[in-house]
């Protein structure tokens, strides 16, 4: 009679491996909502800061797409990636990243350039079987902080919207002397006027 209780234990302890082999890994659970997107020039020359809030984990990773024009915001109308695309992966603890003045230019936006970076973030988890993602459905940019010249002139620029002189109201023969009076007050250097004194004419012409 004992002989044939050995034989059965042995029999339970063989297969358990086997069983423990054939459960399949679980999928990978997606990210928490990314609720809040900021960004701002610096702290240092040609640095940028992009700050986020997010409800939950199941992140990894972080990943921001960076492009010098506007790319996909969930519409077909517009491409998948911007201009000159570069990508930047930080912690999945992380809540704040700045890319350094290396960065920003291998992005290209360097100081001096003149151009934004164009960013979306996306939360990354491959934590479990195949990868998960959530993006931030919207588009952000920001301007790297520009270096300091030692010297140099300080220059006012004003920049003045004046519109048409037929359709305006009130009409631009009753605004004139008070954009005169503006432009004398701030002493500007450079003054840039947009719709300035034109009058529509036949066929199109002006």
């Amino acid at each position: 009679m004992r002989r044939p209780l050995a034989l059965t234990a042995l029999t339970v302890t063989a297969l358990t491996p086997t069983l423990l082999a054939a459960a399949p890994a679980q999928a990978a659970v997606r990210p928490g909502r990314i609720t809040a997107v900021s960004s701002a020039p610096g702290p240092h020359a040609g640095e940028v800061t992009i700050r986020w809030k997010q409800t939950r984990g199941h992140t990894t990773s972080f990943r921001i797409e960076t492009g010098l024009t506007t790319f996909k915001q969930g519409s077909a109308t517009l491409p998948d990636h911007g201009r000159h695309a570069r990508y930047f992966t930080v912690g999945g603890a992380k809540r704040s990243v700045t890319l350094t003045a290396k960065q920003v230019a291998s992005a290209g936006a360097a100081p001096g350039t003149g151009k934004h970076l164009f960013f979306r973030l996306t939360a990354v988890n491959t934590k479990g079987k195949g990868t998960a993602t959530r993006a931030f459905p919207y588009l952000r940019s920001v301007a790297p902080r520009p270096v300091t010249p030692k010297a140099g002139t300080p220059l006012r620029v004003a920049s003045f919207n004046v519109r048409t002189a037929r359709w305006a109201n009130p009409s631009w023969a009753s605004r004139v002397d008070a954009v005169a009076t503006a432009i004398d007050v701030h002493h500007p250097g450079v003054v840039a006027i947009q719709e300035p004194v034109t009058w529509p004419g036949r066929r199109g012409r002006r």
